[in-house]
């Protein structure tokens, strides 16, 4: 039986643009500390942007929007909204917008349109 493809890709450091010291998933921030938001923001992932996982880099051909719990100084740490599996993953935030209050809302109340 064929496995169903998750929403992203793990990819291998010659596939993307990340620098080979964010692949080992702790280290391209050591040292620094991962502060709360206070309270969970919604972003959108830029299209093409990538995402560290402990299981890997995450590739997100498409805009994604995702819930950020907590940052460091370089990444937004969350979950993707469309894949719910992949939790605690490093966003660059170069790569995220915040949504505005009433992008928000509409995912709150759950109407995307």
């Amino acid at each position: 039986m064929a496995k169903k493809r998750p929403p992203f890709e793990v990819i291998s450091s010659r596939d993307n643009s990340l620098r080979a010291s964010d692949l080992v998933y702790h280290m391209a921030d050591a040292g620094q500390e991962v502060g709360e938001l206070g309270e969970e923001q919604y972003f959108e992932l830029k299209p093409y942007s990538k995402g560290l996982h402990v299981s890997g880099v995450l590739d997100y051909p498409i805009p994604e929007t995702i819930l950020v719990h907590s940052e460091t100084s370089n990444y937004y740490i969350g979950t993707p909204l469309d894949d719910t599996s992949a939790i605690n993953v490093k966003f660059r935030k170069e790569d995220c917008r915040p949504l505005s209050d009433e992008e928000t809302e509409k995912i709150k109340r759950g109407n995307s349109n």
